[in-house]
Order: C-alpha cells, then structure tokens, then sequence
C-alpha cells in the first residue's frame, strides 16, 4: 500500500498542530503530565526564551503543508518569520553573556541561540554580532510585509505630506472661526490632533491587519448615456436647395456642344412618344413615419444592477485582501461592453502585484 504525497502532508500538518498545542500548554504548565514535561524541557534547551516562538511557528508550518498551492507571497512570509526568530534568538543569547552554561539552564537562546550568537562573533565580534542581528531582523520583517526600503521610505513621506495637509487644513479652519477684529499672534500655528496624524507603525499594523479599516463610502459608479434627442426635429425629408441662376456667361453655349445637344435632342424626339411619360422620373412624394421618441430613451436605472456593481467591487477588494493587498474601489464606469473599476491601492502596493493576481480575479468574478 502506497500512501498519496497528500495524504502524507496532512498527517504532518496534524502532527505539527498537535505540538503547537502542546506546546501552548508547556509554556504556562511545565509539570502538566508526563508529556508536557519531557517537551518542555526539550523546548528550553533548544530554544531558550524562545519557547514562545514555537507554538506560532509550528501552527504556521501546518497550515504550509496543508495548503496545496502555496503563494510566492506566503513564502516569503514564512521565511521572513523564520529569519526574525533566528535573529531573536541571537540577541536573547547575546544578552546572557553568549556562553554554553546558559544552554543548560534554558536562559538566552538556547541551543539555536548559542550556535547563530557563536558564529557571528567568531566572524564579526561583539559589537558586530548586535549589528548583523539586527540587520537580520529588519530583513526578515521587510520579507514578512513583502516590502523594500524604498516602500518604506515612501510611506514615510506619504504620512508627512498628509500631515503638512491636515495642518494646512486645521491652519484654515482655525481662521474661519476666529472672531473678527481678532488677530492671532506672528508665527503661532493652530495645534493639530494627534489622533489624526498617521504615521509608519498606523501603517504597517494596518497591513498586518488585511489593509486596515477603509472608508465604507460606496463607490462612484458612472454610466455612458445616448445624448438626448431633440423633440423640436420634424421628420420629413430634407430636400435639396434649388439651383441658383445660372449666370449670364454660363448661358452662352459653346457652338460646337450646342449642335451636338440640338442634334441629340432632336434624335429623341423621333424615339420616344410624345404623350409617354417615364415614372422613375416623376417625383414621388413620401410621408415619412419615425419611430416614437420615447424609444430613444435609456431605460430607468435599476438598483439591481447596482447592487450588483457593487458587490462584484467588493468581491475584488475581498480576493485582493486575501493576498495582503489593501485596497478600495473608488469608482465603477460601467459602459456597454466592458466595466471599468478604479481602485485606491495602499502605499507600498506594487501595481505589478495587482497584474499577477489577473487570473485570480477573472475566477472571482465569473
């Protein structure tokens, strides 16, 4: 009997998610039973203070093998938690003093944390350790936002300019509802809530958080209407102005084309009958019917097809938050043949992220 490679990633994650509760328990009751002392124990010696970190990490890797598919997105995350541990370990290690005793004991970083702390001091020393520690760490946190120093630059100058605006606008209201014939000190500006200041930490738990909480206004949803038709406009035919006299030079014929016409009409006469009249060159007076006018119009907007405007935009902003990418649909254009959806992306949000994840919306909203 051949057991399927699924099958085989299920029983693992069960088996890891089974620790992670064990795990849990050893970490507030060390002497629970015969099974959580034996690994809380074994936890403290490979660990160290980071007994904390192996419930999280172990639920984290059963859901990993559970998935079938894993994101590009998802592993990063999940290596960028991985370095932020090693790191973490390193410096709780660093902090005891980076000698083996403290192995032993379950103080510092336990046996990891003495084997990363060991190496970067025989490479780098002390003071070089700390460094490479914490460059590690900021790594793996930027690893785990799926972030880049350039990103994180430009929030910070988001977040200034949005204060620079909040200022000017608190600047002017101030001045609205000051009384008359009160002038306000040279030089002292109107104080500015913090409360609505947004800064780098506001942002970056709200990407932790799915893309933070965002306005609930609906969006703006735009149609392309037929230009209304006049109902001042006759429907008869346009007919064509009359010739204009013809002047007194074009009356002088040519001699010779004034033989030749006299010639031909003289010819057609002796043709055709006298009293005989054609009738495709009678004219014939029509009277035109149009259609009624009220079937021009559009048809009254239905607040079904509204509605389902904007449920298909919140199924988008749904499915993108799925994949870490905060945003809100902004404004729908519906037009006869294609919808057009345009969505306010969060700082940081690369636009190539969005292209890739094509696929994944044409599913949603099918």
């Amino acid at each position: 009997m051949v057991l399927s490679a699924r099958f085989v990633r299920e029983g693992l994650a069960l088996v890891l998610l089974l620790l992670a509760i064990i795990s849990v328990i050893a970490l507030f009751a060390p002497d629970a039973g015969a099974i959580i002392r034996p690994w809380h124990d074994l936890l403290t010696t490979t660990l160290g203070w980071g007994i904390a970190f192996a419930a999280p990490l172990l639920a984290g890797f059963a859901v990993m093998l559970w998935m079938k598919t894993m994101p590009a997105e998802r592993w990063m995350a999940a290596t960028g938690a991985a370095l932020v541990a090693l790191a973490l370990l390193g410096m709780f290690h660093l902090s005891v003093g980076g000698s083996a005793d403290a192995v032993a004991t379950g103080q510092g970083g336990g046996a990891i944390g003495f084997g990363v702390s060991a190496l970067l001091i025989g490479a780098v020393g002390d003071a070089g350790a700390w460094i490479v520690l914490v460059l590690l760490a900021g790594v793996g946190l930027l690893l785990y936002f799926n972030m880049t120093i350039g990103d994180l630059v430009a929030a910070y100058l988001a977040g200034r300019d949005d204060r620079h605006e909040l200022e000017a606008d608190e600047a002017r209201r101030s001045v609205g509802r000051r009384p008359r014939g009160v002038d306000s000190p040279s030089g002292s500006e109107p104080p500015v809530e913090a409360d609505a200041r947004t800064g780098l930490i506001d942002r970056m738990r709200n990407r932790l958080g799915g893309g933070g909480e965002m306005d609930e206004e609906p969006p703006v949803i735009l149609r392309r209407e037929r230009p209304t038709p006049s109902t001042t406009a006759a429907g008869r035919p346009v007919m064509p102005p009359p010739p204009s006299e013809p002047s007194a030079l074009g009356q002088q014929p040519h001699p010779v084309s004034a033989e030749l016409e006299h010639t031909e009409e003289a010819h057609l006469a002796e043709v055709a009958p006298e009293d005989g009249v054609d009738a495709a060159l009678e004219p014939v007076q029509r009277a035109w019917e149009l259609p009624a006018l009220h079937l021009l119009a559009d048809a009254p907007e239905s607040s079904a097809a509204q509605m389902d405007l904007t449920a298909k935009g919140q199924r988008i902003r749904e499915t993108l938050a799925h994949f870490g990418i905060g945003v809100k649909v902004a404004r729908i254009q519906e037009g006869p043949v294609v919808t057009q959806y345009a969505l306010d992306v969060d700082p940081g949000i690369k636009l190539s992220r969005i292209e890739g994840l094509s696929d994944n919306l044409a599913l949603a909203l099918a």
